[in-house]
């Protein structure tokens, strides 16, 4: 297991008895893309967040597990998304994302090319 930054942001999910720690890092983002086909590096649609596609909570649950479970495969994350737990995995993901979201911001305060297009 890897271990965390003091000043990562992490959240912890569990299913089934396991804990899980979900971080989306910009590498998450990129596996998010790739497993959804979806542009997620600009942030997601109200639609998306409101009635997410389970697609896309299985494929962000697996991206963001990615770090910190290195060995998780897609098939392994999907399987733990079902009708009773989706919402509240959803929850806890967008939580992930938006924390892992502020720091990046964060770390590129001040970035001159950041303010640049």
């Amino acid at each position: 297991m890897l271990h965390k930054k003091p000043t990562e942001a992490t959240k912890e999910l569990v299913v089934n008895g396991e804990t899980y720690t979900l971080f989306f890092s910009f590498e998450a983002i990129a596996e998010a893309e790739e497993a959804t086909g979806q542009p997620l590096i600009l942030g997601l649609h109200k639609r998306d967040i409101q009635s997410p596609r389970i697609a896309m909570v299985r494929a962000m649950l697996w991206a963001c597990m990615r770090p910190y479970h290195p060995k998780i495969e897609f098939s392994q994350a999907a399987a733990l998304v079902n009708a009773r737990n989706a919402r509240d995995i959803w929850r806890t993901v967008l939580d992930a994302w938006i924390e892992g979201m502020e720091e990046q911001k964060a770390e590129t305060a001040g970035d001159p090319l950041q303010s640049q297009s």
